[in-house]
């Protein structure tokens, strides 16, 4: 991105593909500031200095700790593949009920998320606008092994996890006749 520097107040504007993305003012004189001119004010009205998007993070941070994730780029990953579902989904419903290409690709998306193990019913494309980060982390090993009694609490068996991949003994079972 490009960087333009003016004189006081410092306005800084950073361009992406001629676009303004991002606009930072600082004055020298915290108390008195000059007026802004219209083209300034203008491109102030789109961003709000406040609240940032990616500030409000309180449900990444529940299921980070509810799922016990060590990466946050697990989520990040998870909420993409969340992303990408729904846009197809709603790029489906704009096709005719009827229309066969619509209904062979719903078959082959709620089947493929039904035999992973993200839904648990093949319905329709409803419940897929509802899909949620937290029912891929469900899938995860040691939540898994939680719900099968294996361990009894998440951490637990994440420690679990990582003391098998650190030291892998393979077995050979050999029979012998």
């Amino acid at each position: 991105s490009a960087a333009l520097h003016l004189k006081p107040p410092f306005l800084t504007l950073l361009a992406k593909r001629g676009r303004v993305v991002f606009v930072f003012v600082v004055c020298q004189r915290p108390t008195a500031m000059r007026q802004l001119k219209y083209h300034e004010q203008k491109l102030l009205k789109k961003v709000n200095f406040l609240q940032w998007k990616r500030e409000n993070k309180h449900r990444e941070v529940q299921v980070v700790r509810r799922y016990h994730l060590q990466d946050r780029d697990d989520y990040t990953k998870y909420n993409k593949v969340c992303g990408m579902i729904t846009k197809l989904v709603s790029m489906m419903k704009t096709l005719a009920a009827n229309d066969p290409a619509r209904i062979e690709i719903t078959d082959l998306v709620l089947e493929k998320l039904k035999n992973m193990g993200i839904i648990t019913t093949k319905k329709s494309l409803s419940q897929l606008e509802e899909l949620s980060t937290s029912a891929f982390c469900r899938r995860r090993l040691p939540i898994i092994m939680v719900r099968a009694k294996m361990a009894e609490t998440v951490p637990e068996a994440v420690t679990f996890i990582e003391q098998v991949r650190e030291n892998p003994r393979s077995v050979d079972f050999v029979s012998r006749e």
